[in-house]
């Protein structure tokens, strides 16, 4: 071969390798994500999304349109704005990240006119931001569960999904709300977000202030979920609630709708707090209620939520908790504070009714839950005993009638548990009755969410089951060789 031809032919070879990357290069640059940037607060009629003029809604748009996983951001002279949406909600689809620079930061407000989101499909991230003042009014026109009667509409005032995956980061909800208006749906719910199906995951994240009003049932102060998986984690659900409603379910959050609607719920080191289901005839679920699909729960803590009525109503159920014909696995997790006021009332801590629920509770602390009935006062902090399985669990300080102070039947024990009283008809190995745990008050002993700290002395110290014990309690606080009954693991360290 000649010299000179054998190097024209590498030279020729390397001319098309190159050649190859660059056009390789050329179309990955075109399928890979760009940036847009936010630079304006207000809302105004679309256009396109320009370089240094560009709002909210031309931003999501331009990156609808573009081919890749897109990014929206905002400019730093935004920080501290509030972006008012003028042009109703902002729909989300394909795969997109709204990248704020926090929740203190910046906000984007519905002013009380529109839902800021609606997640179509596709997969969303949403970090950093504060989504306020969205409001949807409940009509027979919107969407509703799969699998549900034609007269239930569900709305979601500061988010709504149909499908896909939503993760919220780092985000605040609050001040949201639905209503129904005047000749709107029998059925409403979500005043902070409504699912519908897909999945959805808040991460550091605050549900606080929504509100769910006057649908002839309303479900879901602060979230409701037909048949989506929504897992909570280090986030709080507070402050929201249900009003001028016939009937009520979940102040802070409803999830399922029966069993053709097994919405999936999981909190994972969260809390729910101070919400409120009222309602003109019966309230349920003062913080949680789950109707059908399943509860996992895991260090977290459930308290001062209300389940109550107003204007004549007779019943309320499930102060903290309402589970009706679900199965819910609790562990290393405090239920305490929560009260169901009514004429009849039932399980101010936890409730669980229909035909088939079911609950375990490892490792927790059941305390100062509340019936409070002027007719009937049924299981201060646990109703629909029969469901119950408890291990390593403290149940003390329920408030109901005399009889049923702590339970309103027999559980069934799988061995360490221990009451201030022998309502719960413990029977189990290693088993204590009539023992004062000596619980402190609920506080930040420490973690991620509020504890009940036993004081020195505790009868509950060492006393747990030592193969049956999660390794740490509720703070994330190693357990040791002779674990405690209950969530907090006195005299632990990180």
């Amino acid at each position: 071969m000649d010299r000179r031809g054998g190097e024209a032919g590498m030279k020729w070879l390397v001319v098309l390798a190159v050649a190859c990357l660059v056009l390789s290069l050329a179309f990955a640059s075109s399928a890979l994500g760009r940036t847009f940037t936010v630079t304006r607060a207000d809302d105004p009629v679309p256009s396109a999304c320009q370089r240094g003029d560009c709002s909210l809604r031309e931003a999501v748009a331009a990156a609808d349109a573009h081919q890749g996983a897109d990014t929206v951001e905002f400019a730093k002279a935004l920080s501290g704005d509030t972006i008012k949406l003028a042009q109703g909600e902002i729909e989300l689809r394909r795969e997109l990240t709204i990248a704020g620079p926090g929740a203190p930061k910046l906000a984007v407000s519905g002013e009380h006119l529109s839902r800021i989101f609606h997640v179509v499909g596709g997969r969303i991230t949403i970090q950093g931001i504060t989504i306020k003042n969205g409001h949807e009014n409940a009509t027979p026109t919107g969407p509703k569960c799969p699998n549900s009667s034609a007269s239930y509409y569900m709305f979601g005032g500061g988010i709504l999904q149909d499908a896909g995956s939503l993760k919220l980061d780092r985000v605040k909800v609050r001040n949201n709300s639905v209503e129904r208006s005047p000749a709107g749906a029998a059925i409403v719910g979500g005043g902070g977000i409504g699912i519908i199906d897909g999945k959805l995951l808040l991460t550091r994240s605050r549900l606080v202030g929504n509100d769910a009003d006057g649908g002839a049932i309303t479900e879901g102060g602060g979230l409701v979920n037909c048949v989506g998986a929504v897992t909570l984690s280090r986030s709080t659900v507070a402050n929201s609630a249900i009003t001028a409603s016939a009937i009520s379910d979940g102040g802070g959050i409803s999830s399922g709708n029966g069993s053709a609607n097994p919405g999936e719920l999981t909190l994972i080191r969260s809390t729910v707090s101070d919400n409120n289901s009222a309602a003109d005839a019966v309230g349920d679920g003062g913080g949680i209620s789950v109707v059908g699909g399943p509860l996992t729960m895991v260090s977290s803590t459930i308290n001062d939520n209300t389940a109550t009525v107003t204007g004549g109503g007779t019943v309320a159920d499930g102060g903290g908790l309402y589970i009706i014909d679900s199965p819910a696995e609790v562990t290393n997790s405090t239920i305490a504070d929560n009260l169901a006021s009514a004429q009849d009332a039932r399980g101010g801590g936890i409730l669980l009714g229909g035909t088939n629920p079911s609950l375990r509770l490892r490792s927790s602390t059941l305390a100062q839950n509340t019936a409070d009935g002027t007719s009937a006062a049924v299981g201060g902090n646990l109703s629909g005993s029969m469901f119950a399985r408890l291990l390593n669990t403290i149940v003390a300080k329920g408030k109901g009638d005399a009889a049923q102070a702590n339970c309103d039947g027999d559980v069934k024990s799988s061995g360490h548990d221990l009451e201030d009283k022998n309502t719960c008809g413990f029977d189990g190995p290693g088993d204590r009755v009539n023992k004062n745990p000596l619980l402190g008050d609920l506080a930040q002993n420490g973690g991620p969410t509020r504890t009940m700290a036993l004081r020195r002395g505790s009868p509950a110290i060492d006393r747990a089951g030592s193969k049956s014990s999660p390794k740490r309690d509720q703070r994330g606080f190693k357990r040791g060789l002779k674990p405690d009954i209950g969530a907090y693991e006195f005299g632990a360290k990180p």
